[in-house]
């Protein structure tokens, strides 16, 4: 199997277990391609709010749903409750007469002119007008070892609204963490404006501010979604492997490549394998770096996968595989630059495999990630994405060099 930038030819002898093992692992990069379409709200649920007496019966039923995902001991992770309006259906039924009905907007703010109250004058026209506006509200909630920042939400139009959820030091992994928006209501405001145009100008004056006309309980009366506490993964820790990974690594191979230059091996096989090498642990460590800001907080490669999970980006750790594949290539790639700098031919054939995959994921994910819609998570792109592509074309690019005879 030989991998570039531009091409791509698949095996056609089968008896090398690293071209099978390769070739297997384009295949699993080829489901990446369904990124934008895994896509899902969490836990949700229809809500009816409905009202209904002998002559009026009104109904509104939007979607509410929670985000659900993982979070770590003593951790906070922002959690995305959204609304999906629909239409405001109301029946008036007068009997011996018939009924009709009309579908509204059941939150954005409206004005109906009254009947028998509008007039026409010689200077202009008057006449009085009937306001609404309906809330979606809801009190939010979290079970122990869980606590929210907010502990109400409403909505005024649809769209996400996005809580803090914070996690206590003594949570014990696999503790299950419920959150809840729940005493769902919909109220409804009326009030009363006087408008109209009286030589040329126009003019609206409030007569009666908006009243609660009424507050109606949802059924179910509660939207929920689960968090399920994993260990944590030390920034410390993961710090400190990187540098010590790309330390060794960089000042070993630099190491080898003196000596084997000392030895009077080829310059041309000492400076491929040294970039693969450099090109390696540029992948490995653009991981370790935030490749997204979402609500001013960086999130690294490597924790992509519960991101996208706790925000219904998907419902299945699939980024998350995806970020691990990126790292294994990553490091293959290295082990392909140290076996080139041995002079093993399947090093570089391993550098250009390796590389190419991880070029192919990287681009993928980040294509992806520009697809996140607005109403689940605000994201924006950082740096290291980039930095991953740049890595993963040196390598590419490290193990076709070839130099020039004079």
């Amino acid at each position: 199997m030989h991998l570039s930038i531009f091409t791509l030819q698949f095996p056609t002898h089968g008896k090398s277990q690293i071209k099978r093992a390769v070739f297997l692992l384009f295949l699993i990069m080829l489901l990446t391609l369904a990124l934008p379409s895994l896509k899902v709200n969490g836990e949700s649920a229809t809500v009816n709010f409905s009202v209904s007496s002998q002559y009026i019966s009104a109904s509104y039923s939007p979607t509410i749903s929670v985000s659900d995902g993982t979070i770590s001991p003593n951790s906070s992770t922002a959690i995305s409750f959204s609304l999906s309006s629909e239409s405001l259906t109301i029946t008036v039924s007068i009997p011996g007469v018939g009924s009709t009905s009309m579908q509204t907007y059941p939150l954005a703010e409206r004005e109906y002119d009254i009947p028998g109250l509008s007039y026409n004058v010689g200077f202009g026209s008057v006449g009085l007008k009937l306001t609404m506006k309906g809330v979606v509200s809801g009190q939010t909630g979290a079970n122990d070892p869980g606590s929210l920042n907010q502990g109400s939400l409403s909505w005024i139009s649809a769209g996400t609204k996005e809580v803090t959820l914070s996690t206590e030091a003594r949570a014990e992994i696999g503790d299950s963490i419920i959150v809840s928006l729940h005493n769902l209501e919909y109220n409804l405001y009326i009030g009363v404006v006087a408008s109209g145009n009286i030589l040329g100008q126009e003019y609206s004056e409030t007569l009666i501010p908006y009243q609660n006309a009424g507050s109606f309980s949802g059924s179910p009366s509660a939207v929920m979604g689960q968090f399920i506490v994993q260990q944590n993964f030390s920034i410390l820790s993961a710090l400190a492997f990187l540098w010590v990974f790309a330390l060794a690594t960089v000042l070993g191979g630099i190491s080898i490549a003196y000596y084997l230059r000392c030895r009077g091996a080829s310059t041309n096989r000492l400076v491929r394998s040294s970039i693969a090498v450099v090109s390696g642990v540029i992948i490995v460590v653009s991981l370790f770096f935030p490749w997204i800001t979402s609500g001013g907080e960086g999130v690294r490669g490597l924790d992509l996968g519960p991101f996208t999970v706790s925000h219904g980006v998907v419902d299945v750790p699939f980024v998350g595989v995806v970020i691990m594949l990126i790292l294994s290539m990553g490091m293959l790639t290295v082990l392909g630059g140290y076996l080139s700098l041995f002079g093993y031919l399947v090093g570089t054939k391993l550098v250009s495999n390796a590389a190419g995959i991880a070029l192919f994921l990287s681009v993928v994910l980040a294509i992806g990630l520009g697809f996140i819609p607005t109403s689940i998570a605000v994201v924006n792109i950082d740096i290291s994405p980039w930095i991953c592509i740049f890595g993963s074309v040196l390598g590419i690019v490290a193990a076709q060099l070839e130099r020039e005879s004079d």
